[in-house]
């Protein structure tokens, strides 16, 4: 007698696993393209923590609460938001996107080699060089 082979439907833990690198970007992402002016409410304050926008609120380090009692007894808040390196996570975006150079000497060359096409004169509009009147012009005005 045969057995028809057990199926198991997809636990939420283990979908949750599958979907990490696509969560992992989105994160990434929400890091390195916060604007840190959607914190502030339109009388300039800093917003509370649970009225940031969802794409601000998980660029958020860390949170800290000020505190403050006037003598008529009301109690004020101030925030304060410190929020994830942008810098990082657009690292590892672009290296993730394989738009990081990942031999920084090829980058070096790359730079070299942009600034040995501008030609002598540098590009369209600039000052002219002193040192470019002493080189002949090429066929395109160079």
């Amino acid at each position: 007698m045969s057995r028809a082979p057990k199926t198991r439907a997809k636990t939420p833990r283990k979908a949750a696993v599958t979907d990490l690198p696509e969560r992992v970007m989105r994160e990434d992402a929400a890091v390195a393209f916060a604007d840190p002016r959607t914190c502030f409410g339109p009388d300039g304050a800093p917003l509370p923590p649970s009225d940031l926008p969802a794409d601000i609120a998980r660029a958020v380090a860390s949170v800290e609460c000020k505190e403050s009692t006037a003598k008529s007894g009301a109690v004020s808040r101030t925030w304060k938001y410190a929020f994830w390196s942008k810098e990082k996570a657009l690292e590892r975006l672009a290296r993730h996107l394989g738009l990081a150079n990942k031999d920084p000497e090829k980058g070096r060359r790359a730079v070299v080699n942009f600034v040995m096409d501008l030609g002598p004169r540098g590009p369209k509009g600039a000052p002219d060089n002193d040192d470019a009147k002493d080189q002949p012009e090429t066929e395109d005005g160079r």
